[in-house]
């Protein structure tokens, strides 16, 4: 009899832990292939709170809903970056950062270059589904002491402010990408805090160079097209039909030639790409140059540029276009980038510039802006830093091209991993 009585507890137990994981399962399957039908990002959002209480990242605060500090579910791909989605507002906006530091600026510098000026638009982004973001503008001394009464909406991409990054987890939060970047706050009139390395608070002269994470936030009543919030399968907003370069955005990857390359911009009927990798010789090692013999003057007589120009770009085909360079003096007691747009040379391969996107992913390469010191220095990369060199020292290449933004795209979802692959020219 107790044995018979056992059988059949432990039927019952196995029935109910099947329905309960069953369930489990097919919740999550559902919400992975996401069947949409005019639905609100917003909307889907909160409404996933209820479904899984091991995994409620999500949380209401205060009339927002906010990503705690573990939250692995809050990616959301948009016009070529990867973000986090940090908070749904009390008017149903979503506020974003980059989940990468785009480029490394002055803090005096930086809401001019994410923004669009008179001079250019350095961050390429849709501005038809943001809202002007709220940039929290206070300055004080005393971490401990934060509030957010003072701000400007007068920005559309903001950047992330010290309260946020404390009040959602600091270092050990999902905003911590592992790079220094500045928040929104100054420390007093001559300095402003970033985010170190470790992701520890630290503070340093508004001149200074530390990275930039752009903050948007997007509109209300903006439809959810797919995905589940992973970093496999980010949220995505937009409805995008990838025929040719054109219809690319600025960060997305590109194979072209046999090597890997990100685009910077897409404007003007042309593509400028940054190569991923140095280039190698044919024994597969790095190859370095000296910038220039006798000056650190930018043409197609420097050493550099020569042999991009005329050697090198044998090895490149018939899709490449000329394209303009800037390569305008940087003067660093002045330290502002838009000097280098002074000087501009036509050709087909470049150095990067130090007003671009994506220059310090790799270390120990030139750039095309000498140094106003003398004429035998020039501006490089080194240890992710800004340093000015001697035109003597090798250093390896990292060239920018241009190509035809008619080029079909033959395959490829524009990842590192996964980069577009090119067809031909579309004639249409």
């Amino acid at each position: 009899m107790k044995e018979k009585i056992f059988n059949i507890v432990s039927i019952i137990f196995l029935l109910s832990t099947s329905i309960f994981f069953g369930n489990k399962f097919y919740n999550a399957y559902k919400d992975s292939k996401i069947v949409l039908d005019n639905t609100y990002i917003t909307d889907y959002l909160k409404n996933s709170i209820s479904k899984y209480t091991l995994n409620n990242s999500l949380t209401e605060d205060n009339n927002e809903y906010i990503y705690n500090s573990k939250a692995n579910n809050n990616y959301l791909k948009y016009n070529g970056y990867l973000w986090r989605i940090i908070k749904i507002t009390g008017n149903n906006q979503l506020v974003v950062v980059s989940e990468d530091t785009i480029t490394y600026l002055p803090f005096n510098s930086s809401l001019n270059w994410i923004n669009i000026t008179k001079y250019n638009k350095e961050l390429e982004i849709d501005y038809d589904y943001l809202e002007n973001t709220k940039i929290c503008t206070d300055t004080f001394n005393d971490i401990n002491n934060i509030s957010c009464k003072d701000t400007n909406t007068d920005y559309t991409v903001g950047l992330l402010s010290l309260d946020d990054y404390i009040k959602y987890g600091g270092s050990n939060s999902y905003l911590n990408n592992g790079t220094n970047f500045w928040t929104s706050n100054k420390y007093d009139d001559n300095k402003a805090w970033y985010i170190n390395n470790d992701g520890k608070v630290s503070s340093d002269d508004i001149y200074e160079r530390h990275g930039i994470r752009p903050v948007i936030t997007i509109k209300a009543n903006t439809k959810l097209i797919s995905g589940n919030g992973t970093i496999e399968n980010p949220y995505i907003i937009e409805q995008r039909n990838i025929q040719t370069l054109k219809d690319t955005y600025q960060g997305e990857y590109v194979k072209y030639s046999n090597n890997i390359w990100r685009i910077m911009y897409n404007k003007d009927n042309k593509i400028k790409l940054i190569s991923e990798n140095y280039l190698k010789n044919s024994n597969n090692i790095d190859i370095e140059y000296y910038f220039n013999d006798t000056n650190n003057i930018i043409d197609l007589k420097n050493k550099t540029l020569y042999w991009l120009n005329y050697s090198y770009i044998k090895k490149l085909d018939k899709n490449i276009t000329k394209g303009t360079f800037y390569i305008g003096t940087y003067y660093k007691e002045k330290n502002n980038y838009m000097f280098s747009y002074l000087k501009t040379l036509d050709g087909y391969v470049g150095l990067p510039s130090i007003n671009e996107p994506f220059i310090y992913e790799l270390d120990n390469i030139y750039l095309s802006n000498p140094s106003n010191v003398d004429d035998l220095t020039t501006y490089a990369i080194r240890n992710n830093n800004l340093y000015e060199d001697v035109i003597s020292t090798k250093r390896k290449i990292r060239p920018t091209i241009y190509l035809k933004d008619s080029i079909n795209i033959s395959s490829g979802k524009g990842t590192k991993d996964n980069p577009y692959i090119l067809g031909g020219i579309n004639e249409a």
